[in-house]
């Protein structure tokens, strides 16, 4: 997917706000984020730009300068948003089920030196709470 294919989709804003990047950086701000969100590459040209227009609102709305750094924090932030919004929504699957471990296992578990405190009670966490 080319650039100037996701830019057939934006307005002239969004062709300003790379360009400034990348005049800022000295390298191509797009490229950039292809290499930093490597899943962009798989979206069709609209999501990519609707994708470059949402981290820019989200610099406005946040009152960030636009700046390389600026812009991956705001594209990160837009990335963790969608993670959970798709968990909300119960697109992701949830933690797989709890097994408890057999009687000598358990006893292994306990005695291991390398076992924290930590782990003990974690785990005795998932196993009455499965109850």
């Amino acid at each position: 997917m080319s650039r100037e294919e996701m830019l057939k989709h934006t307005t002239g804003r969004t062709r300003v706000f790379l360009d400034t990047l990348t005049n800022q950086a000295g390298l191509d701000a797009w490229e950039l984020a292809l290499e930093q969100f490597p899943r962009m590459r798989e979206l069709p040209p609209q999501e990519q730009a609707w994708t470059v227009e949402s981290v820019m609102q989200i610099m406005e709305e946040n009152k960030l300068p636009t700046t390389i750094d600026d812009a991956l924090h705001a594209a990160k932030f837009l990335e963790c948003s969608q993670i959970v919004d798709r968990a909300a929504a119960g697109e992701q699957p949830g933690p797989a089920a709890f097994t408890p471990k057999s009687a000598d296992g358990e006893a292994d578990f306990y005695n291991n030196p390398n076992t924290s405190a930590e782990q003990i009670g974690q785990y005795l966490r998932l196993k009455h709470n499965h109850r």
